[in-house]
């Protein structure tokens, strides 16, 4: 990860570039011609960015995101200390999963704290916990931060409690 001072048009150029080379070009998954146009832009727009001559829009590189996925937004991201993300999926969380969760990872971090604080092996089960409502919770949000809101979405999966065998897909 690089100081905020030390991200510059320069490092975000070559970064782009490296990223580019990884997955356009001869002997690569695109050649330049399918990725422009899945993109939606010219060829010697997409040239340009690969040759470090420009930086695509926010918009552009937004779509590069979705086309490439991860590994192609990781690269680029790591700049700025993000890394990890991944694909979204469209999901309907189970309001009570997420309320049972929540209370349930409160009910142990009390009951962990009863004896005025936190042990390792304690933390390490909270944490594990915690990894899973946040799973839940980040899915919940992003579905109540949706335009609509509206659903099911075809497709989509009623994300339950891990025990709840009525999770299903619509």
């Amino acid at each position: 990860m690089l100081k905020i001072s030390e991200i510059t048009t320069e490092v975000c150029t070559e970064r782009v570039v490296s990223a580019l080379s990884e997955v356009v070009g001869p002997g690569k998954p695109w050649t330049y011609e399918r990725a422009a146009e899945a993109l939606g832009i010219e060829y010697k727009t997409l040239a340009g960015y690969a040759l470090g001559q420009s930086l695509p829009r926010l918009s552009t590189l937004l779509r590069m995101f979705s086309l490439w996925g991860p590994v192609f937004s990781n690269r680029v991201l790591r700049l700025s200390g993000l890394d990890g993300c991944g694909r979204q999926e469209a999901v309907r969380v189970n309001d009570f999963a997420l309320n049972g969760g929540a209370a349930a990872l409160i009910g142990r971090i009390g009951e962990a704290l009863r004896d005025g604080h936190i042990d390792h092996r304690e933390r390490a089960q909270i944490l594990k916990e915690a990894r899973g409502l946040q799973e839940i919770l980040n899915a919940w949000v992003a579905t109540n931060d949706a335009p609509s809101g509206d659903f099911p979405i075809p497709g989509t999966v009623d994300m339950a409690a891990p025990s709840d065998a009525s999770a299903r897909r619509h």
